[in-house]
């Protein structure tokens, strides 16, 4: 008998691993059904212009400074994406969402990448905004555009005059904590403002901008621009 105890303990050790495993897949698989959706763009800048401010213009001062940056080849454009994750009240359970990795896209290109260490507790029928910070150089991604293009995509991105942004999304892989450690999504969501045909901002620009960006800068000097 006593040959067969190990055997014994052996297999009530794996029944009791297995009926373990099998009470804990119940509260694992929600974990990967919270949502995440585009909530709203902020404080778009580009070469420090707020893009998003209610009363947007392009004036004298704000064409030499991009003139200078085309110049350069620094046009820095950040915002602030804004997006709501959601544990679906079905879960009956809370989620703790540690890490968040994305990739920013931008008419369809994908651009700078980063990881944001989140720590929300979301309870079961509870969303959260989660505000994600994005600064880039758009030379960097877009150096086949000219200026005037860089311009349009930059306040289509922003939602200048308070149109929906175009053309951006994040691609997210959320990581979820659980009793066996995080655990990341197994595909990535791409999260973004409903698309559509972007608009063309209406402002009135000079030629110079779409061209040389040198231009802009005699241009002031000379008072063509109004």
């Amino acid at each position: 008998m006593a040959l067969f105890r190990p055997y014994l303990i052996a297999l009530l050790a794996l029944i009791a691993l297995t009926m373990a495993g099998c009470a804990t897949l119940p509260a694992l698989t929600p974990l990967t059904q919270v949502r995440f959706q585009y909530d709203h763009i902020s404080d778009a800048r580009m070469q420090g212009i707020d893009l998003t401010a209610p009363n947007f213009r392009l004036g004298r001062m704000e064409l030499a400074q991009l003139g200078m940056g085309m110049s350069s080849r620094q046009l820095p454009l950040a915002f602030t994406m804004h997006l709501r994750s959601e544990n679906p009240a079905a879960n009956r359970i809370a989620a703790h969402l540690s890490r968040l990795d994305w990739v920013l896209l931008i008419d369809g290109r994908e651009t700078i990448r980063s990881s944001l260490a989140t720590n929300i507790d979301l309870a079961a029928g509870q969303s959260q905004t989660l505000p994600v910070q994005v600064r880039l150089n758009l030379f960097d991604f877009f150096n086949d555009k000219n200026g005037r293009q860089l311009l349009d995509l930059a306040m289509a991105v922003a939602g200048a005059g308070g149109r929906m942004p175009q053309g951006v999304a994040l691609k997210v892989t959320p990581t979820i904590d659980t009793p066996f450690g995080p655990i990341a999504y197994p595909e990535p969501i791409t999260v973004g403002p409903p698309q559509g045909s972007a608009p063309t901002v209406g402002l009135s620009l000079p030629a110079a901008i779409a061209c040389e960006p040198l231009h802009v800068a005699s241009a002031l000097r000379s008072r063509r621009l109004h």
